[in-house]
C-alpha cells in the first residue's frame, strides 16, 4: 500500500499574479457536483483578481515577432547530426551519431572535420551529446555523451580536453556511466547541458522496445521480456534511464549531488542523480537562465487514438520541473494524467487504469521503490 501526503489542489502568487490548480474532476459526474463547481469557481475568482496584479514582478519577456529573425544555414548534408554547442567566437562544434566531430568556422563559412570517435552505433546509440564547459576559455574542457564500442552495455559521459581544434582522447575523464541493455531498441536521448546555476544536466531515454505494445505502455512483465518493460527504467527510482539527471561536476571530474534533486543521497532504492523521472525519450531540454526551471520535450508512443482498453494515444508533451524535480508518469501516465490500463501481456487482457494518485511499480524488473508520487506539471 502506498500512502503519500500530497495536495490535490493548491493556489499561490506567481510572477506578480496568481495561480490556481486542481487535480479533481476526472469524471464527468464531477462537473455536476455542487461542491466541485464551487471549488473551481473559487479558484477562478482568486486567479482573476486583477486588482492584485503587479506586472513589475513578471519575469517572462515578450516574444519577438517572427520577422525579426534571419535564418542562416551553417551546414548541410551532415550525417545524422545529434547535437552542437557554440563557442564565444561563433565557432560551432557539431557531433554526428556515428562518431564524427565537426566544426563550423565563422571566418570561412565552412565545415571542418575534427575527429572520428569510435562508438557503438547499433539501434539508436552512438555519439549523442556535446557540451562546452562554462569556463572553456580557461580550461578547454568539453563533454561528450556517447556509447563506447565495448562488450559492456553502457552509455558514458566523459570530459575531454579540446584545444586548437584537436580532441585529446588521452585526456578523457569518465564522469558518469549509465548501464543499459543493447539487445533491443530504443530511446537513448543523450542531450547534455550546463545550466546558469553551474549544474550539469543529462537526459537518458527509457531504453525500451516500443514495438510490441501496440503503441501504448510497454509494461511487459513476462520472463525474458525486460527490454520491453519501461518499469525497469523510467518507473524505477534506482535506475538512471528514462530520466533527466542533475549533478555538480568537480574540478577532478568526480561529481557531487546538488540540493533539490528528487531523492536525497542515502535514500534506499534510489539514485540521487535523478532530477526528473518517468520520461520516455526526453530528447531535448533547456534550463531557464533566470529561474533554473527545466523544460523538456518528451516524445510520445505510436498509438494514433485513445483506446478504451489500453489507454491514451501517443501524446507528446513539454514538461517543466523546478527544485525537487518530479516523477512525470511514464509508463503509467502520459501528459496531464492520461492513465494507461494495467495490461497483462501473458493473457492479453486489460486491467483497470493506473491511478495517478496511487502508482505502484510491482514489476519484477524494478529494483527501486514500489510507490511513485506522480507530478502533473506539463505546460
Amino acid at each position: 500500500m502506498c500512502i503519500r501526503d500530497s495536495p490535490i489542489a493548491w493556489y499561490h502568487e506567481y510572477d506578480g499574479g496568481k495561480a490556481f490548480y486542481t487535480g479533481l474532476g476526472h469524471t464527468d459526474s464531477s462537473y455536476i457536483e455542487d461542491g466541485f463547481l464551487k471549488h473551481v469557481l473559487g479558484g477562478i475568482q482568486y486567479a482573476m483578481d486583477h486588482k492584485a496584479l503587479d506586472y513589475s514582478k513578471a519575469m517572462t519577456p515578450d516574444i519577438p515577432d517572427e520577422d525579426r529573425f534571419e535564418k542562416k544555414v551553417l551546414a548541410s548534408n551532415l550525417n545524422e547530426p545529434m547535437a552542437m554547442d557554440v563557442f564565444k567566437d561563433g565557432s560551432v562544434i557539431i557531433v554526428e551519431r556515428k562518431g564524427a566531430i565537426k566544426m563550423y568556422n565563422p571566418a570561412t563559412g565552412l565545415i571542418e572535420y575534427i575527429a572520428q570517435k569510435k562508438v557503438h552505433t547499433v539501434h539508436e546509440d552512438g555519439l549523442l551529446g556535446v557540451a562546452l564547459d562554462p569556463q572553456y576559455e580557461l580550461n578547454n574542457y568539453i563533454y561528450l555523451f556517447y556509447s563506447p564500442p565495448i562488450t559492456e552495455s553502457i552509455q558514458r559521459v566523459s570530459r575531454f580536453v579540446f584545444k586548437n581544434k584537436t580532441l585529446d582522447t588521452a585526456s578523457e575523464k569518465i564522469i558518469l556511466t549509465v548501464p543499459v541493455q543493447r539487445q533491443e531498441c530504443c530511446h537513448s536521448a543523450g542531450y547534455i547541458r550546463f545550466g546558469k546555476d553551474g549544474l550539469f544536466y543529462i537526459s537518458v531515454g527509457d531504453n525500451t522496445n516500443p514495438f510490441a505494445s501496440d503503441g501504448f505502455a510497454p509494461i511487459d512483465e513476462r520472463e525474458g521480456r525486460m527490454p520491453w518493460d519501461a518499469q525497469k527504467s523510467s518507473g524505477n527510482t534506482n535506475d538512471l534511464r528514462g530520466k533527466i539527471l542533475r549533478i555538480k561536476i568537480n574540478p577532478d571530474a568526480t561529481y557531487s549531488i546538488p540540493e533539490g534533486n528528487l531523492f536525497k543521497p542515502g535514500t534506499p532504492k534510489t539514485r540521487p542523480e535523478i532530477f526528473v523521472m518517468g520520461c520516455r525519450n526526453p530528447f531535448r531540454f533547456s534550463v531557464d537562465a533566470k529561474r533554473n526551471l527545466v523544460h523538456w520535450g518528451d516524445v510520445g508512443p505510436d498509438a494514433g487514438k485513445d483506446s478504451v482498453g489500453r489507454g491514451p494515444k501517443g501524446y507528446d508533451f513539454i514538461g517543466q520541473a523546478g527544485i525537487g524535480g518530479g516523477f512525470f508518469g511514464w509508463p503509467y501516465v502520459r501528459g496531464n494524467a492520461h492513465a494507461y490500463n494495467d495490461y497483462d501481456f501473458t493473457t492479453k487482457t486489460s486491467g483497470p487504469k493506473f491511478d495517478p494518485n496511487h502508482i505502484v511499480n510491482n514489476s519484477p524488473n524494478n529494483t527501486g521503490m514500489d510507490c511513485l508520487l506522480y507530478t502533473s506539471r506539463c505546460v
